[in-house]
């Protein structure tokens, strides 16, 4: 093994595993060994991508071992010491030392915890902090005899916990003055407000499956997952709840207490205490007390703190000099270098620090569609700086717009750029933020715009949005002169969304539709929605069409593209959400005085499908383009370069 490709991964979350596996997939002669605390581990699976960013994927449990291959080995154990200036690591599980050349530390996130007092250890059994999958079974083994709980917090987890809980009494407490409040601000809380008692699912759930869950024993000894404080396995992704029975043993009822957090907890109920609501008769039946700093007490047969996490370096701080965030992220750089020459970092254990551009709308949330994102570019990083090579790292730095799908309520929500109005304090007396309900459909839109450009937005249910949206977001179009028509009233008093764009001006920045001069998305019906995207100079020599057409034929002519995607190979342009639609993306931009165009299209064959980026600069001939890639679907994306001729310019 040559140890200057030896490369390491820690951790078995989405991050590592997405980094390993596109390491060892793309560089055959790359040797790369990933740790994992546990042996089973968390991958990416039936991953679709809506416009430029927006990921949809499912998370699955895979045991650890069906992913060694040739050139990837899988080591189960805790890391204990990190020697960053020889570059050795040790773990718990064995004597040897592992050298490497390069290592990506991808060990998430844990809880935050909640201090307890001096009767900690008698209370502390019935306190849960759901974070991997372990926990999430030991939460519902207690639920499953449970007639109250207590849930603390206000993001993902919480909120996911108060739907899909059933037959129990929950009393909620958050910080805030509204639920949510993570993601939403309170007019879209309110649009779930009816939904927070509901012991059925709100609407009809998409891909519904049974999830598989592993359980690992240890000499054969049950283990506590509350006993060991840091005893956190790899996190959960999206419908973690699929296939865990969470049910209590009453009529649901949901009661939030706003604005306040637990002050104390006692294990019997004090004395010189009254709980609130509740007969002295029943106090027994309870196994703890909560007090919260309004002055109420209630009794709960267990808490659930689900108050955000931390990121998880402790293990590898000790002899190094990191820099790391206050919470105690590494901080890495753009290409997800840390510090510490040869170590980086992805997923939850890293905080960015690199200067945003002025014109990004994405910023840094602990999250499973972030933790893929940067664990696939970590991979790119790696390998380019091994092989000299960095040439083409920009194609895959996708943080220029923040894009996360997941669901609430059993509602789709897709949240795009500064959705809740992040990073828009200067200048937030020119921003507007404008609503759409519509509560026959179920769905709500909610826009932000600031000195009249779209700067985030939220579309909950099936809006058919995301894409246009999300351009809009990525090319700052000036809506200026549309605003008092974006959110329009009908005159059966329902909500009609549109766009109005003219023809003949020349629209730079922006996606344009080059298979239809006019209509995007046309909604049918009263709530109906109209989008119109239009073009200049359709017919030129460098029209998107004509860029298209060469590119499609270059990739024909590749025995590289058609070895991989088989014969009969045709291209489309984008889909919308209900695949009805197809036009060509592409972006036009001007640069040290030259007029660019880039273009993005899809591909498909007999033996599988594509994606295809490529750029040409409008003066140039025909058929000369600065780059061509050709990115497989087929998991991990290999790129195929059809051509690159940047260095000549």
């Amino acid at each position: 093994m040559d140890s200057f490709n030896s490369i390491v991964v820690i951790g078995g979350g989405i991050s590592g595993v997405t980094c390993a596996k596109v390491l060892s997939t793309e560089n055959p002669t790359f040797f790369v060994t990933l740790i994992s605390a546990s042996p089973i581990v968390k991958m990416v699976s039936n991953l679709r991508t809506i416009g430029r960013s927006i990921d949809i994927f499912d998370v699955i449990e895979q045991n650890s071992n069906c992913l060694e291959t040739v050139n990837f080995k899988v080591i189960i154990g805790k890391v204990i010491h990190l020697d960053s200036k020889k570059q050795l690591i040790q773990l718990d599980c064995q004597k040897e030392l592992i050298h490497y050349s390069k290592i990506c530390i991808c060990t998430g996130a844990k809880p935050k915890r909640f201090k307890i007092g001096d009767n900690g250890k008698e209370i502390e059994r019935y306190i849960k902090y759901i974070r991997d999958t372990d926990h999430a079974i030991s939460f519902k083994n207690m639920l499953s005899t449970s007639k109250r709980i207590l849930i603390v917090g206000n993001g993902g987890i919480a909120t996911e916990l108060v739907h899909e809980v059933k037959n129990c009494q929950i009393v909620w407490v958050i910080k805030d003055d509204h639920f949510g409040a993570t993601f939403f601000d309170p007019a879209v809380s309110k649009f779930f407000n009816k939904y927070l008692n509901n012991n059925s699912n709100t609407c009809k759930k998409e891909n519904l499956k049974k999830r598989e869950h592993f359980t690992v024993t240890t000499n054969n000894k049950k283990q506590d997952s509350s006993s060991n404080k840091n005893d956190f396995g790899v996190a959960l992704g999206p419908d973690w709840h699929s296939g865990l029975d969470l049910h209590g043993l009453v009529e649901k009822n949901v009661t939030i207490e706003k604005c306040c957090n637990i002050k104390n907890i006692y294990r019997k109920c004090p004395m010189d205490k009254k709980c609130f609501n509740e007969k002295e008769s029943d106090l027994k039946q309870w196994n703890i007390f909560v007090e919260l700093d309004n002055g109420k007490l209630y009794g709960c047969d267990m808490i659930i703190i689900a108050t955000g996490v931390v990121p998880n370096s402790d293990p590898f701080i000790s002899d190094n000099s990191f820099e790391l965030c206050s919470e105690g992220g590494f901080l890495i750089d753009t290409e997800m270098r840390t510090n510490i020459k040869n170590v980086y970092a992805a997923g939850d254990v890293c905080t960015i620090k690199w200067k945003k551009l002025s014109t990004s709308h994405w910023f840094q949330m602990r999250l499973w569609t972030q933790a893929r994102q940067m664990g696939f570019f970590a991979a790119k990083c790696i390998a380019a700086h091994l092989k000299n090579d960095c040439k083409n790292l920009e194609l895959y730095f996708n943080f220029e717009v923040f894009a996360h799908a997941t669901k609430f309520f059993g509602f789709r929500v897709i949240l795009l750029g500064f959705f809740n109005g992040q990073n828009l304090q200067e200048g937030r007396e020119n921003c507007s933020i404008l609503y759409r309900v519509d509560d026959e459909r179920q769905q709500l839109i909610k826009v932000i715009l600031q000195n009249g450009k779209m700067k985030g937005a939220i579309l909950i249910g099936e809006t058919e949005f995301e894409e246009t949206f999300e351009n809009l977001i990525y090319n700052q179009m000036d809506l200026s002169r549309f605003e008092s028509n974006v959110i329009t009233k009908s005159n059966q008093g329902n909500h009609q969304l549109s766009e109005h764009v003219k023809v003949t001006e020349r629209i730079k920045q922006t996606t344009k539709d080059v298979s239809y001069l006019s209509v995007i998305l046309i909604g049918i019906g009263i709530t109906g929605f109209v989008f119109y995207v239009v073009f200049k100079e359709f017919f030129s020599s460098k029209s998107p069409s004509s860029v298209f057409s060469i590119a499609l034929e270059k990739c024909k002519n590749d025995p590289r593209v058609t070895e991989a995607l088989g014969d009969n190979i045709k291209g489309h342009g984008e889909r919308t959400a209900r695949r009805r639609a197809r036009h060509v993306s592409f972006v036009e931009y001007e640069n040290n005085g030259k007029v660019y165009i880039r273009v993005k299209f899809y591909l498909k064959g007999s033996k599988g499908t594509a994606s295809v980026q490529c750029e040409t600069d409008k003066a140039s001939s025909r058929s000369n383009f600065r780059y061509l890639f050709v990115q497989m679907d087929s998991y991990p994306n290999q790129v195929i370069i059809v051509e690159d001729n940047r260095l000549i310019e």
